[in-house]
């Protein structure tokens, strides 16, 4: 019961297949988020965004690199092994 609390706290519907801009306006944490990510892009900065749950991880990179037309956001979790962990750092 407590893990379908916290998963709803990442985002009410998660799994639902819907577009970008719905996806992260249905996440008032995703939402604000997206904000944050925006002005620290304005200011030529880089960012260390930390997501638990594995399956939000790939669709927040997917949502990060369509917003900010990147070729690649890097991974990293507990499946990285330690080398490539070290140089994407």
């Amino acid at each position: 019961m407590l893990h379908h609390i916290r998963t709803g706290s990442v985002h009410p519907s998660a799994q639902a297949a819907r577009s970008d801009e719905d996806f992260i306006t249905a996440s008032g944490r995703l939402s604000a988020v997206m904000d944050i990510l925006r002005q620290v892009h304005a200011r030529g900065e880089r960012v260390l965004v930390f997501i638990e749950h594995r399956q939000m991880q790939y669709r927040f990179i997917e949502l990060v690199r369509a917003e900010f037309k990147l070729a690649r956001v890097d991974l990293i979790n507990g499946d990285t092994p330690i080398s490539p962990r070290a140089a994407t750092l």
